[in-house]
């Protein structure tokens, strides 16, 4: 399992960033997560607060 942070999602936003091709190129079999608190700083971040 890949566990995802606020930076990583924040930089995947970035057309064409690392974080995008990774997402991109890897095992589709390979579970990913974020948390709840990872989610939302990530909203709070980027002005996308429900």
């Amino acid at each position: 399992m890949i566990h995802l942070d606020t930076s990583f999602l924040i930089r995947m936003l970035g057309r064409g960033s690392r974080e995008t091709r990774f997402l991109e190129t890897m095992d589709s079999e390979e579970p990913l997560a974020v948390s709840a608190i990872a989610w939302a700083e990530f909203h709070l971040r980027t002005g996308t607060a429900p």
